[in-house]
């Protein structure tokens, strides 16, 4: 693609500010930034110890450099770019850059392996890769006629992303009218996520479908405003990422890059950017919660909250629906704005979302929802449902079939019991809901919980103990003697804490419902050993496969065993 010499800059300009209602691609909405506050901190990143800022110019610039380069490449508009990194600065920047030029962002997730990033780049053809530092580097070795360039210095035989940018930042370029021709139906990200059937698919977003799902949560739930610093954690190769930076811009919020995503570092970064906002999934906020509760009283009071987390922190966003989360109340009930949003890629982000004043799940304006005969739920609206890239349609009709069981009343109310997909049949013919029973599982000594069954004769669990409060419980009320966590898990006052806590939870199902049998597991289910989604959610098939040892233990397990009757008094 060539690049165009700098001509008529001010008329794009004019044509921007006339046009400011009628905006309609990601690039417009920063052309609109950058012209009405140029200096105005765009991202805050983490660098020798501290944040730093990075403007709406100063990030133009490094745009603009990327553009140029990749024009020079050879790659031209419509172009699929790769990127394989964590987040960082360069990752927002290079990745947002080269989508408002025309070109098409793919993110990756770095912890995905040599051969599913090999299986991506079949699927999409890249022209260009951009990767952070050499483990990233390893893993596409073996790739020959693609371009590479690196946001770490490793060789002088690869592009290095800093000197791009220094050597193209002045260029005089009409880099503002390559931005301004772009259209919104044009490509803009094409995500790559594993479904619950455990095979990959890759979902095409345009800039409509972005700006259209961005623009209704901003308007409709006025939750983010230009005054705002929202704490940045989601991986951009999330559609709750890419989501959560287009929402920053859109609103003119300082969105602020996370260090790291462990919990302590995430609760000292709110405090070092005076974050407004933290946002994050419903298995961080579980966290958070374990952690705060860790140290103090669950009935803790606000002024004891505000001295460990700040003053700054007044709002919350929570990525994923639960009927039953202490977590997220908790932090409601201190006073913490939190709304909760439901969605996925193929619905460019959020279709429906809880605000703290309402206690029942709503579809936003002008998105139809509605259940099939099955009670699977279906949600309509042309502007923001994505397309696959093996242009196979997943509507019908102009419906997006979600694969959620649930229930729409007649005021939009919806209710989600669970995956269609993941309903559990007994051999006695029982259908079963496990996400509605692991919902109901809300236990501090408990970090993650899985119900099998399929065609057994009962459920199971497979817990993934949460290890710092057991180690804590089993040391000052258990007494016990152990050296290793696998003993500490295998120990027969451990177990039968964990048959106490499924007995109380087996008053509350029905009896072919009821948990007869759990194993403890000493490694957790993870995204990178593809057991769970990049979101969390667990992939059954996978770990009916990858843990069949531990299912087999429980079921072929005397069955006087299974029965909780064993008491905690020691």
């Amino acid at each position: 693609m060539a690049v165009v010499e700098n001509t008529d800059f001010p008329l794009v300009k004019l044509a921007i500010k006339e046009d400011l209602a009628n905006i309609d691609t990601i690039g417009k909405v920063f052309l609109s930034k950058l012209f009405s506050y140029p200096d105005k901190t765009f991202l805050k990143y983490k660098k020798y110890g501290s944040f730093r800022n990075i403007s709406f110019a100063e990030t133009f610039n490094s745009m603009k450099s990327l553009y140029i380069q990749l024009c020079n490449l050879g790659l031209v508009k419509g172009d699929k770019v790769l990127f394989i990194s964590e987040n960082r600065q360069q990752l927002i920047t290079a990745a947002l850059g080269a989508t408002l030029s025309g070109f098409v962002s793919v993110p990756v997730h770095p912890g995905f392996t040599s051969i599913q990033i090999q299986e991506i780049i079949d699927s999409c053809k890249p022209k260009c890769i951009i990767i952070s530092d050499d483990r990233q580097l390893e893993k596409i070795n073996n790739i020959k006629n693609i371009d590479i360039i690196t946001f770490d210095n490793l060789s002088n035989k690869i592009l290095y992303y800093k000197d791009i940018v220094k050597k193209y930042r002045n260029s005089n370029i009409d880099f503002e009218k390559a931005i301004y021709e772009i259209n919104s139906d044009n490509l803009a990200y094409i995500l790559y996520q594993y479904n619950e059937s455990g095979k990959f698919e890759g979902i095409k977003l345009s800039h409509n479908n972005i700006l259209s799902s961005v623009k209704q949560v901003y308007e409709e739930t006025e939750v983010i405003n230009s005054d705002d610093i929202i704490l940045f954690n989601l991986p951009f190769s999330f559609i709750e990422g890419i989501f959560e930076i287009h929402l920053s811009l859109y609103s003119s919020a300082i969105c602020a890059i996370a260090d790291d995503t462990g919990i302590n570092i995430l609760l000292e970064n709110v405090k070092e950017v005076n974050a407004s906002i933290f946002s994050s999934t419903l298995n961080i906020w579980k966290k958070f919660f374990d952690k705060f509760t860790q140290i103090h009283s669950i009935e803790t009071s606000e002024s004891v909250f505000r001295d460990t987390i700040g003053e700054s922190l007044k709002k919350g966003f929570c990525w994923g629906i639960s009927q039953n989360n202490s977590a997220v109340e908790f932090f409601k009930n201190l006073n913490l704005d939190i709304v909760q949003f439901y969605g996925f890629a193929e619905t460019s982000g959020p279709y429906a979302y809880l605000k703290s004043d309402r206690k029942k799940l709503k579809s936003f304006v002008g998105i139809e929802v509605k259940t099939e005969k099955d009670s699977e739920i279906l949600v309509k609206k042309e502007s923001i449902l994505a397309r696959c890239v093996n242009n196979q349609n997943p509507l019908m009709n102009g419906w997006f079939k979600t694969g959620d069981i649930g229930i729409v009343d007649e005021d939009g109310n919806i209710q989600i019991h669970g995956k269609k997909r993941d309903y559990i049949t007994l051999l006695s013919g029982y259908i079963i809901s496990p996400q509605r029973i692991e919902n109901l599982i809300d236990n501090k000594f408990i970090s993650k919980v899985v119900i099998i069954g399929e065609k057994r004769e009962f459920l199971s669990a497979l817990i993934v103990p949460n290890i710092d409060y057991l180690k804590e419980y089993a040391h000052k009320e258990l007494k016990i003697k152990y050296k290793t966590t696998d003993d500490l898990i295998k120990d027969r006052w451990v177990k039968a804490l964990y048959r106490l806590i499924f007995e109380n939870l087996n008053k509350d199902l029905a009896v072919f419902e009821k948990i007869k049998g759990f194993a403890l597991l000493l490694r957790p289910f993870s995204v990178d050993s593809t057991e769970l989604t990049l979101t969390g959610k667990p992939i059954r098939e996978i770990i009916s496969i990858k843990r069949n040892h531990e299912i087999e233990s429980i079921y072929k397990a005397p069955f006087s065993k299974l029965l909780f009757e064993t008491s905690i008094n020691k």
